[in-house]
């Protein structure tokens, strides 16, 4: 969900061009308005580390980026910090979560050289074309570690969130992190769990082999949780025919509970890791099912939890 304004947005955009810093401040102040009232809702403070989603990398047409921003917490009895990607609201965002065919990482080590889904992949750790001399291009994972690290607090627990799109940003964001964990700045955390929402695929192996070995409970406390709410479709692509998993075979993460909606059982069933890959929907129950995507249902769903 992308809760700035765009107008105020456009408006900061335009005076820090014209160099007027003091404008562009109070502009970008009010287009975040609505995410500073969820932040204080949760008792936390919002920092935005990466904004893409307008935007698209190099070499592509009209995909889009990333867009994280981090939700740190004012209580200082159990300090954490949250890094959260928004989901799927433009066409831009759809054109990417499109882009399945995977590709090899174009830097090397990159989810340990598993081939990624090209859009998400391209969303996160591509080159996007910027104003600057200086710096005449970015990439979004990179200035999300830059930002972190200048607001990260060592007494705080970091976890990772997304929904739909933005558990696919989250995987792959949290997998980097781990890959990283041995050298600085990324062993200066104190590093928590995953939790998506509705996420699609993003790697072939061995990405989900590395990410499990890594946060085993025998290795570290570590958590992964993948929440399908009862038939999202989603989760269970790419790719979007089952034929092409021989030739694609995506590989889902562990940690995977489905939300039944009800009260009975808890509120949610332990499902079986992959692989094997569930294979996905036919596009009747596609389009039937497309209903239990949207995250005001896993809200619903989640509060009929043990968890609640």
């Amino acid at each position: 969900m992308y809760l700035r304004k765009p107008g105020e947005m456009i408006k900061a955009i335009e005076a820090a061009r014209e160099g007027d810093v003091k404008s562009a401040l109070a502009h970008l102040e009010a287009a975040q308005e609505d995410i500073n009232a969820v932040a204080g809702a949760l008792d936390c403070t919002f920092i935005q580390l990466c904004d893409f989603s307008k935007q698209g990398p190099n070499g592509t047409w009209f995909h889009s980026g990333a867009f994280g921003g981090l939700f740190i917490s004012n209580s200082t009895d159990k300090p954490f910090m949250g890094v959260a990607f928004k989901d799927s609201n433009s066409l831009r965002d759809l054109s990417t979560d499109a882009d399945w065919n995977p590709i090899a990482p174009l830097t090397p080590g990159v989810a340990w050289g598993s081939k990624v889904h090209r859009g998400f992949y391209l969303g996160l750790f591509g080159q996007f074309t910027t104003l600057s001399k200086s710096a005449p291009t970015e990439v979004p994972f990179d200035i999300l570690v830059m930002q972190l690290t200048s607001a990260y607090s060592n007494d705080a627990r970091l976890h990772f969130t997304g929904h739909s799109l933005g558990g696919a940003y989250a995987t792959l964001t949290y997998g980097e992190f781990l890959r990283r964990l041995p050298t600085p700045p990324f062993d200066s955390y104190d590093f928590g769990d995953l939790y998506t929402l509705g996420a699609p695929r993003t790697c072939l192996e061995p990405f989900a082999s590395e990410v499990a070995r890594i946060t085993s409970p025998s290795a570290a406390k570590k958590h992964l949780f993948r929440l399908v709410n009862q038939e999202d479709p989603v989760p269970t692509v790419p790719p979007p025919q089952g034929a092409s998993l021989v030739e694609n075979p995506f590989i889902h993460v562990g940690g995977a509970w489905r939300l039944t909606g009800t009260d009975e059982g808890g509120g949610a069933t332990k499902m079986h890791d992959e692989p094997p890959a569930v294979p996905p929907q036919p596009i009747l129950d596609v389009i039937w099912n497309l209903k239990d995507h949207k995250l005001s249902d896993y809200y619903t769903s989640w509060q009929k939890t043990n968890h609640s």
